[in-house]
């Protein structure tokens, strides 16, 4: 009679300690299932671009590189222009342009021309009516004129395009 008390024991300790064992199974396999679907079906979820399908050519192989392709920008320091209105009251006028070099000419050898691009956007700038550089319906006329103004002052076989990056009217 010992022996089936010591078996009745044992067999309860035994089924108690299978329980766990079977429940941690059953997270660890959810949890591995849950991380596969994730790393399937995530990606498409959440909109991300499939992955490329081959490798890109290397350089050599590659095209030339198209003619829009910036090599070297100078930025310049933002002018701070007075203007007068059509009422003869002063306003400024903010802008900040950067030059986009012409491809091999180096950021050291255009600096010794950036007051001359200055000097150009300015006397340019100062030239206009507050109405004439605020005019919405005008901007690309104004940006046009002063990028031919600031490449013909640098020399168009330095510059390539002059980009209006901030321009401000108070």
């Amino acid at each position: 009679m010992a022996e089936e008390e010591d078996n009745d024991a044992s067999s309860k300790n035994a089924e108690p300690k299978k329980k766990p064992i079977l429940l941690i199974l059953v997270v660890v396999v959810l949890i591995g299932g849950a991380a596969a679907a994730g790393t399937i079906l995530g990606p498409k979820l959440m909109g991300a671009a499939p992955a490329p399908a081959a490798e890109p050519p290397p350089a050599e192989e590659s095209a030339p590189a198209a003619p829009d392709v910036v090599k070297d920008i100078v930025g310049l320091a933002p002018f701070i222009i007075d203007t007068r209105d059509a009422d003869g009251m002063t306003h400024h006028v903010k802008v900040a342009v950067s030059i986009e070099l012409k491809d091999g000419v180096p950021d050291a050898d255009f600096r010794p021309y950036v007051p001359r691009g200055r000097e150009a956007a300015i006397a340019y700038l100062r030239s206009q009516t507050f109405e004439e550089l605020t005019n919405p319906a005008r901007f690309e006329e104004v940006r046009g004129e002063l990028s031919k103004r600031i490449i013909e002052a640098v020399g168009a076989s330095r510059a390539s395009r002059v980009l209006v990056i901030d321009f401000v009217g108070q």
